[in-house]
């Protein structure tokens, strides 16, 4: 979001929006509250779009539940809602099932944080290879060398080349690189399905006539039960290459000769707690039609406030070593070349971005840079 206005200049939206005579700001960031755009915990068209694209192809219990533009309506106040509670509850137990179990899930969070170490390493032991150069095409303009670009910039266009680079002879890089795919093979082949058996049974408590139990008695089985253990188990003290997740009270000791922790402070809390249309056809809060769904947001609002820590184990000295190493020495680089690099001017990142976009199908960005 921060860099999102300058990026519309650059690529021309700004202009095409100008020519329209339409406000970038009124379209862009939107100062609204209604059915297209609206804030937490209400639903918009946002926040339905993207909730369902992540749900269907992970939950499978919400994508039998095959969710389509029946399940909404605009209220006379301009705003989104469901028209029916049950559906309403599963949708809502599914958007809070993506920022526990999804966005926010300590594997998923650790292996985001190893790529970005990655990256921070690349671009700030060399910037990127002297030899990437880039022809912007543009009047009585020489190529432009990429080592001295903002990586802001250079990340817009250079996923495949960095994938690239880093699998070059790299003893951190390789390391990196082991240690994610040694976790995230267990996590796929180990623990995932174990964790969708967990997730889809307890979604059924919300779906059907189950859902009708839920609403009598007033409460529901959380997801933390026993009854949801998979024959599976979820994560084992350690995993084979020496991976544990403690929570706040496990992590207060001292971490054993040859571990690395990494934290995880909580992210922000993502809810939402849409309206529904009542048999009167009026609409209410669905935490107030489920008082159930009122005691769901608030633990999990407790849940997403926890610190998590991954605590990595290196058995091998000289490993452990040149990991804590780089873990150390590579933020004060990237902090430099932050402060170093020259952002790309609007033209040539335009052209940049171009190029790039006409190219995406082929190996740039080595189709789009020059190497010499």
């Amino acid at each position: 979001d921060l860099e999102l206005e300058r990026y519309l200049e650059a690529v021309g939206i700004i202009d095409i929006l100008a020519a329209h005579n339409i406000d970038p700001k009124s379209v862009v960031f939107p100062d609204k509250n209604d059915w297209v755009e609206s804030r937490s915990p209400d639903l918009c068209v946002d926040r339905v779009d993207y909730a369902l694209r992540e749900m269907n192809r992970w939950n499978i219990a919400i994508r039998m539940q095959a969710y389509n533009s029946k399940d909404f309506t605009v209220t006379p106040e301009g705003m989104l809602a469901m028209v029916d509670q049950q559906r309403a509850r599963a949708f809502s137990e599914g958007f809070l099932l993506l920022s526990q179990e999804h966005w926010s899930e300590p594997t998923h969070r650790f292996l985001l944080d190893m790529q970005m170490l990655r990256t921070k390493l690349f671009y700030a032991q060399g910037g990127a290879p002297r030899s990437w150069v880039f022809n912007p095409d543009l009047k009585g303009e020489a190529l432009i060398p990429l080592h001295g670009i903002h990586p802001r910039d250079l990340m817009y266009v250079t996923d495949h080349a960095q994938i690239a680079a880093l699998a070059q002879p790299s003893l951190g890089g390789y390391t990196l690189d082991a240690i994610m795919r040694s976790v995230s093979q267990y996590r796929r082949q180990y623990v995932w399905p174990g964790r969708n058996q967990r997730i889809f049974e307890y979604m059924s408590q919300f779906i059907g006539d189950d859902y009708e139990q839920v609403k009598r008695s007033g409460t529901y089985e959380p997801l933390e039960s026993h009854k949801f253990d998979s024959y599976q188990g979820e994560y084992p003290a350690t995993l084979p290459v020496g991976f544990s997740i403690l929570n706040s009270a496990a992590a207060q000791s001292e971490p054993p000769e040859g571990s690395i922790d990494f934290k995880q402070p909580p992210l922000k809390t993502r809810q939402i707690d849409p309206l529904v249309r009542t048999t009167n056809g009026d609409f209410k809060r669905l935490s107030v039609l489920d008082p159930s769904y009122a005691q769901r947001l608030a633990k999990h609002k407790a849940a997403m406030g926890e610190t998590r820590t991954v605590r990595l184990a290196i058995p091998d000295p000289a490993t452990f070593k040149m990991l804590q190493d780089m873990i150390t020495n590579v933020e004060h680089h990237w902090q430099e070349r932050l402060k170093t690099s020259r952002r790309m001017e609007p033209a040539e990142l335009r052209e940049l971005v171009k190029t790039s976009s006409s190219e995406i199908h082929g190996q740039y960005p080595f189709l789009t840079f020059f190497e010499y």
